[in-house]
């Protein structure tokens, strides 16, 4: 089994290169459960629904492509932001998201580290 960073992904159409020593968490959509106890000692199940993320996601980013400015123009718009995340084991993991979080870019590297949340899941 390959484990290891991200390969690529796409954001909004547009495919970005990922760094290639990054630590990325995931979590898919789903729903954690809660146990709710009674006066009576008896308890029931609550379920509630949570968004899946992608954090610590570094993209390289081009000056000459304008990529800051268009992952930007993504983080301003008011919709869901389709993407396609293909990982080292060539597991893909797809859905829309919402981009949080600054788009602070590494000049020294070329990066802007993206953390994503919405609706994500793996094909």
């Amino acid at each position: 089994m390959a484990t290891g960073a991200f390969e690529s992904i796409v954001i909004g159409g547009r495919r970005f290169a990922t760094k290639a020593d990054d630590s990325v968490e995931t979590l898919l959509k789903g729903k954690t459960n809660e146990t709710i106890m009674h006066g009576d000692g008896s308890f029931h199940n609550k379920k509630e629904w949570h968004p899946g993320h992608i954090t610590g996601l570094n993209v390289i980013v081009d000056d000459m492509k304008q990529d800051k400015q268009f992952l930007q123009s993504l983080q301003d718009g008011d919709g869901l932001i389709a993407i396609t995340a293909t990982k080292v084991s060539g597991v893909v993991i797809s859905g829309e998201v919402q981009i949080i979080d600054e788009l602070a870019c590494d000049e020294s590297e070329g990066t802007i580290e993206l953390n994503l949340e919405g609706d994500i899941e793996e094909l």
